[in-house]
């Protein structure tokens, strides 16, 4: 069980796109009354259905990046604050790897791969296929 803070935030996207709420959480028992409070807690299985739901609604390939505009530090309470005040990228993925579970249940962690001396650094995460 985790908090509905990515649900709120795919209700925001989806909503800008024209899609309606209770088409994005159908079949979820998801109630969207009460995604915004910080008590509301859903199953993986309920965010996968919404996930389900979103990727044919938005008839979009690159939603999942369109979605990642809305959340802001703020959404991720003392968590997002404490990223903000890292001394720099690393120290904030650390910070996020070391408590995003228990903050909104994300199975996925990232760290950054040093790269050598004018090339990107790169992120990388043990979801990615």
């Amino acid at each position: 069980m985790f908090r509905a803070t990515k649900i709120a935030c795919y209700l925001k996207a989806m909503k800008a796109r024209g899609v309606a709420a209770d088409q994005l959480l159908a079949g979820t028992d998801i109630d969207t009354a009460l995604v915004g409070r910080e008590d509301y807690l859903i199953s993986l299985k309920q965010y996968y259905g919404v996930i389900a739901n979103m990727i044919p609604l938005a008839d979009d390939p690159g939603i999942g990046f369109a979605v990642g505009e809305y959340p802001g530090f703020n959404d991720y309470g003392i968590v997002g604050y404490a990223m903000i005040s890292a001394r720099n990228l690393r120290e904030s993925l650390a910070m996020w790897n070391k408590y995003a579970n228990s903050l909104i249940g994300s199975p996925m962690w990232t760290h950054i791969v040093d790269a050598a001396p004018g090339y990107p650094p790169h992120f990388s995460s043990p979801l990615q296929a």
